[in-house]
Formats: structure tokens, C-alpha cells, sequence
């Protein structure tokens, strides 16, 4: 941890290099064909190994975050959904909106950094984003970086498009399984001296 001066203010604060994530979670029997999801904006009642916000959208009072990487991390274990995260995948876009601004729309591909099949036995299938093991997606440099600032609204909006009928039934999930979607910002957290 780290201190500094901001500037324009008088108050040091302490830097943390840690992300913000928040998880969605896509059940069993969920066809996400035409669907919208939002991160960061369904905490309420999430632990922490699926979100670290403690109030929708917004950071607390005097916290400040600067985004220098935007990754989406997933993974699946079951052989019966061994499609659904390629399918969704290829159909799903993001869009972060920081206030009333939008500052990036993509493919989320491009957030993921592909997807790498560990084992393509059918029985014992498993697969995840190359994100899990190397660097995130986006990667925002010098004046490229982002701030939220206190108090200030955020939220990454997952858009899936409206598939044909062969890749929804590909992308609808087994009974009784789930994949879940971490979307994580990396940066640096600016908070009040303890």
C-alpha cells in the first residue's frame, strides 16, 4: 500500500492495487438468448467471493478507484455445458458506464481473451476464459485510465443478442448446473488514511 497526494486536495489517501469484481451468475435451465444483465448493480446478499461492493453502483464516501484493466473471467466443469460459453460468448457485448457516460462498448471476446479447453473429454470436460490465466482483456494506459470518483455511479452492462434456435438451445445451460461471470475492474483504490 502506497500514499499519495491527490491532486487538488490536501488529504493524502492510501493506494490499494486491487480490483472491483461483481459475479452474474447464469443458472440451470437459463436460455440467455435476448437477455440484459448488469454488474455491480444485484449486491445485495452476494459474499465476497462473488462481488467486494458493499453498495450498488457506487463506491463509499471518500473511496475512488482509477480503472487501468477491465477483464470478464469464467469457467465451466460440466460436460453438459461444454457449448454454453463458447455460444455466449461469441453472441454477448459490454458496455461500461461510468456516471452518465459510456466509455467502452466491445464483444465481450474481447474482455475474456478467448477461451482455452483444458480437457475436451466429453466426460471430463473443462474450459475457461484465457483471462483466468493471463493478463485482462483491456488494458488502459497513461491518460487511457478511468476514474470513478466518490460517490459517483458505475456499472458494466452485459448484453446477450437474440440467437438463432440451434445456438440458444447450445447456450441454455443443463439442470442443475451454473457458469459464473466475473467482471473485475484493476486499478488502484484511493481511500481516506487509516
Amino acid at each position: 500500500m502506497t500514499r499519495a497526494v491527490l491532486p487538488g486536495q490536501q488529504a493524502i489517501r492510501d493506494q490499494l492495487r486491487e480490483p472491483i469484481y461483481d459475479t452474474v451468475t447464469l443458472v440451470g435451465g437459463e436460455n440467455p438468448s435476448g437477455k440484459r444483465y448488469t454488474f455491480f448493480s444485484d449486491i445485495q446478499g452476494k459474499s465476497k467471493a462473488l462481488t467486494n461492493l458493499r453498495q450498488p453502483k457506487i463506491l463509499e464516501g471518500q473511496v475512488s478507484f482509477l480503472i487501468d484493466a477491465v477483464c470478464i473471467e469464467a469457467q465451466n466443469s460440466s460436460a453438459a455445458n461444454s457449448a454454453c460459453l463458447a455460444k455466449i460468448i461469441e453472441h454477448s457485448s459490454i458496455k461500461l458506464r461510468i456516471g452518465e457516460k459510456d466509455y467502452y462498448e466491445a464483444p465481450m471476446r474481447f474482455l475474456t481473451g478467448g477461451l482455452y479447453v483444458e480437457d475436451a473429454d466429453p466426460a471430463k470436460h473443462y474450459s475457461h476464459t484465457k483471462s483466468m490465466v493471463s493478463s485482462c482483456g483491456l488494458k488502459l494506459r497513461g491518460s487511457d485510465k478511468l476514474s470513478v470518483a466518490p460517490l459517483q455511479s458505475f456499472e458494466v452492462e452485459w448484453n446477450v443478442d437474440t440467437m438463432s434456435a440451434a445456438d440458444a438451445a447450445l447456450a441454455t445451460l443443463a439442470a442443475d448446473t451454473n457458469i459464473k461471470f466475473v467482471l473485475k475492474l484493476q486499478g488502484l483504490k484511493r481511500r481516506p488514511v487509516q
